[in-house]
């Protein structure tokens, strides 16, 4: 799964500094999507007061439950980054910037 077919070809040293750099890149998006869910749904306790109102003021003005609201925001990331993929070199680099801003 973290294995990727240019380790083979690099030292063993950076490519396993890469296979961490993955791991642990796969462990803070699933870490902190499911953090933010749980925090703002089932435990704004833990969060500082000042923070907490800042949160709530801008929650205030999205529809959505924030379950909802990570999904689409994964949906929509999945799709830029497959379009990135997809679409020629030129035009997938665009499309991945205009997607970053």
């Amino acid at each position: 799964l973290f294995n990727s077919p240019e380790d083979f070809y690099t030292r063993w040293s950076t490519a396993t500094m890469l296979r961490l750099i993955r791991f642990s890149g796969l462990f803070i998006s699933v870490l902190l999507t499911s953090s933010y869910v749980s925090v703002l749904t089932y435990h704004p306790e833990m969060l500082p007061p000042q923070l907490l109102l800042v949160l709530t003021e801008s929650r205030s003005k999205v529809p959505f439950p924030p379950v909802i609201e990570v999904m689409f925001i994964e949906i929509i990331i999945e799709i830029l980054r497959e379009a990135g993929a997809r679409m020629p070199s030129k035009i997938g680099q665009t499309i991945g910037i205009v997607g970053g801003i």
